[in-house]
């Protein structure tokens, strides 16, 4: 029974944990370019090194979420 309990929890929690938050905004892919280009911007990009280092936006600053003490940085 305390598993069925415990089990219909998670599973509820994990429904309402994936919802939006916060304000977004989709743009179109011409929009998207433009913000990019814009300098004030700051782009953030959060794959590994190696993935970082097969290609990336110009001056994105580069952050391994993967990694567990975040060491691991690009340019």
């Amino acid at each position: 029974m305390n598993q069925l309990v415990v089990g219909l929890f998670l599973f509820l929690s994990s429904l309402f944990s994936c919802q939006q938050k916060g304000d977004f905004k989709t743009v179109n892919v011409e929009d998207f370019d433009s913000i990019i280009q814009d300098e004030e911007v700051q782009r953030l990009d959060v794959r590994t090194l190696a993935e970082y280092s097969e290609g990336h936006i110009a001056k994105t600053i580069n952050i391994n979420v993967i990694d567990a003490c975040l060491g691991e940085t690009g340019d």
